[in-house]
């Protein structure tokens, strides 16, 4: 249980890291938005994306701005 592995997050959240990491992390947008379109339950609060974005910084993974809160 490591939180490199996705331990910690909310449901939501390994759901969406499970898509970006099939996807290399590319076109973050556009799959939240498919999720979010599909699955009318899906919901992230602004908290825990940034300490998610902050765990990858920290694990030295380097993210282009995501804008899929606004």
């Amino acid at each position: 249980m490591k939180v490199k592995n996705g331990f910690g997050l909310s449901k939501n959240l390994k759901f969406l890291r499970q898509q970006l990491l099939k996807n290399d992390f590319k076109d973050a947008n556009k799959i939240f938005n498919k999720i979010s379109k599909n699955d009318k339950n899906f919901s992230l609060t602004e908290d825990e994306v940034n300490s998610w974005g902050y765990q990858l910084i920290e694990q030295g993974k380097k993210m282009k701005q995501w804008k899929f809160l606004n």
